[in-house]
């Protein structure tokens, strides 16, 4: 079912950004929402996620009440929504796994929405910009293209992305958002930054430089759980001798957008390096058994690893035995 706009059927051009002719209410939207103050968001009721991975959730959690993703320069960062459900979904896109992605998460809100008598899905799109490498229109013209095939009816609702969401400063092209988030239970979302991207940050970030390609679940909705699903990459013995190289090496070689990263991308691509270098065999260390690292949010809101609750049988195996 292709995409519907102002409910009529939408054949995204070969030119995606030619919807901004056929539809001029994206770009004045889209400079209205990027005028919009930035806002904080605190840890307590967040669930942050990070490239590559999305999270779904719904009105009635009691744990994570707003989704969030920032960093996104040449990455887009979609919410998509069942307005009658209230069933919500954030998605940080960098262009690998994308149609995997989309169609897990199309499959987790329309099974959450089942029931709802009325309602649509809507679709959210923001990032990228007017980059020198074209990657940022290059996913833009995917996700179009994706969800222009999927057999859902899907609303597109904000296109704020690649030239909508561009500006220039001393002639280099910038992004202007680089976040947002998403209350689940209003389904208001805004300009958004964050201090707490955990829980292990870099063990993420390691996941995205040098895990698979494919885009990864990070929540269960229905235990409240954050969810590192287990993963391997090969040896690299010589890897911490990127620790040595200068910042502009580590932004010139490993970002997509070297001129426009923000200021701490450097040290969080250490702090990735850093954890290789500590786990060079992730199976061992990492995820032994080949389990997930497991985590549940403790009254200030922070993400701690998860103990689940001992069962009789449990117990009864660490009793000490009668002589």
């Amino acid at each position: 079912m292709p995409l519907m706009i102002d409910g009529k059927l939408y054949h995204p051009k070969e030119n995606v950004m030619q919807l901004v002719k056929d539809y001029p209410k994206f770009q004045v939207e889209a400079a209205a929402f990027c005028s919009k103050p930035l806002r904080h968001c605190e840890a307590l009721d967040l669930l942050y996620v990070n490239q590559r991975e999305y999270a779904v959730t719904i009105p009635s959690d009691s744990v994570v009440k707003v989704l969030g993703s920032d960093d996104a320069t040449t990455c887009h960062i979609i919410v998509l929504r069942h307005t009658g459900s209230g069933a919500t979904a954030l998605a940080h896109l960098d262009g690998h796994g994308i149609e995997g992605g989309i169609n897990s998460m199309l499959a987790s809100i329309t099974a959450l929405s089942t029931g709802s008598s009325e309602g649509r899905l809507e679709l959210h799109i923001f990032g990228g910009f007017c980059d020198s490498r074209g990657e940022s229109i290059e996913i833009s013209t995917n996700v179009f293209s994706i969800f222009h095939n999927c057999v859902h009816e899907v609303h597109l609702v904000t296109a704020c992305m690649s030239d909508l969401n561009d500006t220039v400063k001393d002639g280099i092209h910038w992004p202007i958002l680089y976040g947002v988030a998403v209350n689940v239970k209003s389904g208001e979302i805004f300009p958004a930054s964050f201090a707490n991207k955990g829980p292990d940050k870099p063990l993420r970030s390691v996941y995205t430089l040098f895990g698979n390609h494919h885009m990864r679940n990070v929540y269960d909705h229905s235990t409240g759980l954050h969810m590192i699903s287990p993963f391997t990459y090969r040896a690299m013995p010589y890897i911490g001798n990127w620790l040595l190289q200068p910042d502009s090496f580590i932004r010139e070689h490993l970002s997509t957008s070297p001129e426009v990263e923000p200021p701490y991308f450097e040290e969080g691509i250490r702090d990735a390096i850093r954890w290789v270098t500590n786990h060079p065999h992730p199976t061992l260390t990492v995820f032994p058994g080949n389990k997930p690292r497991v985590y549940t949010k403790n009254q200030q809101g922070e993400w701690m690893d998860y103990c689940p609750p001992q069962t009789a049988d449990d117990l009864s195996s660490t009793m000490p035995t009668s002589s």
